[in-house]
C-alpha cells in the first residue's frame, strides 16, 4: 500500500457536477487500479477520465498525485517517490509471469502478441508455464500454484486482467506496462548475447516501467 496519507478529495458544486464520480475514481487510482477502456467494470470512468482529462490532471497535481494516460488506452498514477519493498516484489513478480509466458508461448508454437493482448488464456497454461521455469518462481517466492493464482487476483483487481469463470485470463490494456518491459529485457538479451547479463541489466527495465504498483 502507498505510505503517503491521502489528502482529502474536497469539490465544490460545479466541479461535482461536472465530475461525479470523482470520489470513486480517487478511491480506485490510490488504491492502484488502472482504470482502462477495456474493462467494462471501469469504463464509465474512463469516459470521465478522457473527456476531462486536462481538469483531472490539474485536481489531482493539487492533492499531490500525477495522473498518467497511456495510449493504449488507461489511467494511473505514478509514485515516483512513494513505492514500498512490497509493491516492487509484486511489480516484479507479474513481470517475471509475462517474461516467462512469453517465453513458454514462443516455445510451444503460440503468437504471445496476440494470445496476451487479444485471446482468453487458460489457467492452465499458466500452471505449465511455472513449471516449466519452476526454479525462477521458487526464487521469486512464487513455488506453489496458490501464489501463482493470489498474483493473478491482484492483477485482476488492479485492472491488469480478468479472470473468466476461474478457467481463463484476459488480459486487459494496462498490460502492455509488462509487454514494454518484457520487450526492454528481451532486446537488451540480444543486444548482450554474447556477455553475461548483470542483475542490474535484467531489473532496470522492469524497475522502470512498473514501479507505480501497489501493494493492498
Amino acid at each position: 500500500m502507498n505510505d503517503i496519507t491521502p489528502a482529502p478529495l474536497v469539490l465544490d458544486d460545479q466541479l461535482t457536477k461536472q465530475l461525479p464520480n470523482a470520489k470513486l475514481i480517487y478511491t480506485k487510482l490510490r488504491e492502484g487500479v488502472h482504470i482502462a477502456v477495456d474493462a467494462l467494470e471501469h469504463y464509465a470512468l474512463y469516459k470521465e477520465l478522457e473527456n476531462h482529462a486536462a481538469s483531472y490532471e490539474v485536481l489531482f497535481n493539487l492533492l499531490g498525485y500525477e495522473l498518467v494516460y497511456n495510449a493504449e488506452g488507461f489511467f494511473y498514477f505514478r509514485y515516483p517517490d512513494s513505492v514500498t519493498s512490497n509493491s516492487m516484489s509484486t511489480s516484479r513478480k507479474i513481470a517475471l509471469l509475462i517474461f516467462t509466458l512469453v517465453d513458454y508461448l514462443q516455445d510451444n508454437n503460440f503468437d504471445p502478441s496476440s494470445m496476451i493482448q487479444d485471446q482468453q488464456i487458460e489457467l492452465s497454461l499458466f500452471e505449465k508455464t511455472q513449471e516449466c521455469f519452476k526454479d525462477l518462481y521458487t526464487q521469486a517466492d512464487m513455488a506453489a500454484p496458490q501464489d501463482l493464482t493470489n498474483l493473478l487476483e491482484w492483477m485482476s483487481k488492479r485492472g491488469f486482467c480478468q479472470i473468466i469463470n476461474d478457467t481463463h485470463v484476459k488480459f486487459c490494456k494496462p498490460i502492455e506496462r509488462f509487454l514494454a518491459a518484457t520487450e526492454a529485457i528481451a532486446n537488451q538479451q540480444a543486444t548482450d548475447k554474447h556477455t553475461a547479463p548483470s542483475e542490474e541489466s535484467n531489473e532496470q527495465p522492469i524497475d522502470n516501467a512498473l514501479t507505480e504498483s501497489q501493494e493492498d
